[in-house]
């Protein structure tokens, strides 16, 4: 397979990592929201009508085929509150988890031969967007599809810093 049929498989695996890229970074926020104290979390990821799996205190809401947009769409609500201290590590562990999976990609692609190489910095090209697109602080602009007037994680710690 030359060039070009690499690019296509990298741009399909990029569209069908999505979801599951967007729930690594969901979840990151829940096990830590949980793990200091949260009573109950509900992580969503990709659009609605989504299947519901229920562990424990963890709600998962998630559809696993969704529209390129809407495969990258993932949020989480939460009961219970916290403290600001807390509430910042639960909102950086999303952009901590993503970090993770991007160096986890960047030592893959150290490995693996050209031109199969091409799916793996494309997929870390995807990832590196989304940490970026998180840990930035700032108000997501209308062409953000699902997250159109949304904040950012990073606008959501500054915000909390700011207030304590």
């Amino acid at each position: 397979m030359g060039a070009i049929g690499w690019a296509v498989v990298a741009y399909a695996a990029t569209w069908l990592l999505g979801m599951p890229l967007t729930l690594l970074h969901e979840l990151g926020h829940a096990f830590t929201a949980l793990a200091v104290g949260v009573r109950r979390v509900t992580v969503h990821v990709g659009q609605p009508p989504t299947r519901r799996w229920v562990l424990g205190r963890l709600e998962l809401r998630l559809r696993l085929l969704n529209r390129p947009r809407w495969a990258w769409y993932g949020s989480i609500e939460t009961s219970g509150e916290v403290s600001a201290g807390k509430a910042i590590g639960a909102i950086a562990a999303g952009p901590f988890v993503t970090a993770v999976v991007l160096g986890c990609l960047l030592v893959l692609a150290a490995l693996v031969p050209w031109p199969p190489v091409l799916v793996v910095w494309v997929v870390a090209a995807a990832v590196a967007w989304q940490l970026f697109v998180t840990a930035v602080p700032m108000r997501y602009p209308r062409w953000f599809g699902p997250y159109a007037g949304r904040v950012s994680d990073g606008y959501r710690i500054v915000r909390l810093l700011r207030s304590s």
